[in-house]
């Protein structure tokens, strides 16, 4: 058991190193909202376990937050993300999904100024 878990951290440490700086990039587009961070997290999540898993249940069993909470800190996040890493769960897989959201993140941010531009 002691070396499973040695296993699963070693693995979390190494793909986190690799994913740190899109997952810095994704909250800082949002912001920190728990809620565009929890959509990035469900498109990682199989299909099947999607339906099952609301905000506040993510906000406190993978983030460990507040149920209610609309906000999440960088580095708590970081260190959640990391926490809830398995063996399977690889680098080159969540990129792009993380790069994804990114670009959506900063395309309606970059709408929102148009507009606010034209007022």
């Amino acid at each position: 058991m002691v070396e499973g878990c040695t296993r699963k951290a070693a693995h979390a440490t190494t793909q986190i190193a690799k994913l740190r700086p899109a997952l810095s990039e994704l909250h800082g587009a949002c912001g920190g909202a728990a809620q565009a961070l929890f959509d990035f997290f469900m498109d990682l999540v199989p299909e099947e376990q999607r339906p099952g898993l609301t905000l506040e249940q993510w906000n406190g069993m993978v983030m460990k937050v507040h149920p209610k909470s609309d906000k999440i800190p960088l580095d708590h996040f970081m260190f959640s993300f990391q926490d809830s890493m398995d063996e399977s769960d690889d680098a080159d897989n969540i990129l792009p999904v993380l790069e994804k959201h990114i670009a959506t993140l900063t395309a309606s941010q970059g709408g929102a100024e148009a507009e606010d531009a034209e007022e």
